[in-house]
């Protein structure tokens, strides 16, 4: 393996012909995602949910093995009956890795709905809507949750459907933290 093979980009690109060569309905979110909402940060992870579909877990695995991942048989389907995600390592840099997961919420059900495809380095790949990571950044609360949702309102102001918003963070219980970080963004902006 070369240098520049040794990268995020041939990672990214691995996994994504991997998913989209499966039957795997996915959708990205995380560290991921909020990169490419406009914050960048590392990240060593790709976090990926899939649908809860036991029947496609056996050929998205011989996937991810023939795109260089080291995953064991049944790796996915022993993490679900765990209720716990999968993480699934590059084999050309065991650092980087994908956590994968099954919806355990109803958030993460509504990810796989409303996906929306983008092209990463020339790929399709399904990446979650920014309102939905907002609200599960706002949920999962530590500071770096904080700082990604923040700086996605700031970057996004008037893209974002504030309707969609406002509702899921009633439904989601995040609705004092939703309005502190809008607030704090109207400071920013004035």
């Amino acid at each position: 393996m070369t240098a520049e093979e040794n990268n995020f980009e041939f990672f990214i690109k691995d996994f994504i012909e991997a998913f989209n060569e499966s039957d795997v309905k996915y959708v990205l979110f995380g560290g991921i995602a909020v990169n490419y909402y406009g914050r960048p940060r590392s990240t060593l992870a790709a976090d990926i949910i899939i649908e809860k579909d036991e029947n496609k877990f056996k050929t998205l695995e011989q996937r991810l093995k023939s795109n260089n991942f080291l995953v064991s048989n049944n790796a996915i389907l022993d993490s679900v009956n765990e209720s716990t995600h999968c993480s699934i390592f590059w084999n050309k840099d065991i650092l980087l890795r994908l956590d994968i997961k099954v919806p355990t919420r109803l958030l993460e059900e509504e990810a796989l709905l409303n996906r929306k495809k983008i092209k990463v380095f020339d790929r399709e790949v399904f990446i979650q809507i920014p309102e939905e990571i907002i609200i599960a950044k706002l949920i999962y609360a530590s500071d770096q949750d904080y700082d990604d949702a923040y700086s996605m309102i700031l970057r996004l102001k008037d893209q974002l459907n504030h309707e969609l918003l406002d509702r899921l963070s009633k439904r989601e219980g995040v609705q004092e933290k939703l309005k502190e970080l809008l607030e704090e963004s109207k400071k920013f902006s004035e």
